[in-house]
């Protein structure tokens, strides 16, 4: 069966438990990017299994919000991955949570965050794309993020005035909350689902202001639960209107 490029397939080698994207087919291998998994692979065709995958209702997420006339928090969401992006604005558009998203490569994020900041405002940001451990047992994107959070510190100290959701697969969680972000993944260093970072965002973006979030609630509606994502007390942002 032929293979192109947009297809989704998962890998035999890996008993088929992980479903793809095709996203570039390069010399030998396969260049392929998770579909509900923040995880880039590549494999040789000859390992692929093309699958038939209903779409329809896989991002309708009920999420348990607050109802009543607020004002919701604002979302910056910076992410690595166009197609993940595209996916977490239609999840914030579902929720009625205002946020404005950018297509930028880890390693520029730290340089592009402060003008971003200082552009749009945001109530909450969110830094994340993808990450992994190489061979050598060291994260590939890790600093990147850990140099974001750092970034947007600078610009603003509070953590009550900034929400900071930073971190993909197997990032490293204590560094970046050392370094300023309320919510971050990768306590279990396990993968984490594409809307995890977006699903905690709205959940901080429709928390009344004069409440705490219920964090092991939120973590709790991610994909692996405190495995995959961790934070401290946070309070929401969201301001009931009179």
């Amino acid at each position: 069966m032929k293979l192109n490029i947009g297809d989704l397939v998962t890998r035999k080698s890996h008993n088929n438990d992980i479903i793809f994207k095709i996203k570039q087919f390069q010399n030998h291998y396969v260049l392929l990017q998770g579909y509900n998994i923040r995880l880039c692979a590549d494999s040789y065709e000859s390992d692929l299994v093309k699958v038939d995958l209903i779409r329809k209702n896989e991002d309708d997420i009920d999420l348990p919000i607050l109802s009543g006339n607020y004002l919701n928090g604002k979302v910056l969401h910076l992410d690595s991955d166009i197609d993940y992006l595209k996916r977490s604005m239609k999840l914030y558009e579902q929720y009625k949570v205002p946020a404005v998203g950018y297509n930028l490569q880890e390693r520029d994020m730290p340089y592009k965050i402060r003008e971003l900041l200082l552009e749009h405002h945001p109530d909450i940001l969110i830094i994340t794309g993808h990450d992994a451990i190489d061979k050598n047992g060291n994260n590939v994107n890790s600093s990147y993020f850990v140099e974001c959070v750092k970034e947007a510190r600078k610009y603003q100290p509070s953590k009550d005035a900034l929400c900071i959701i930073a971190g993909a697969c197997y990032s490293t969680f204590k560094d970046l909350i050392h370094e300023g972000s309320n919510i971050s993944s990768s306590p279990g260093k396990v993968s984490i689902n594409v809307l995890d970072p977006s699903k905690v965002a709205i959940m901080v973006a429709t928390t009344p202001v004069y409440e705490y979030v219920d964090i092991e609630k939120v973590i709790n509606l991610t994909s692996n639960k405190n495995k995959g994502m961790g934070g401290i007390d946070t309070k929401g942002v969201a301001r009931k209107i009179y």
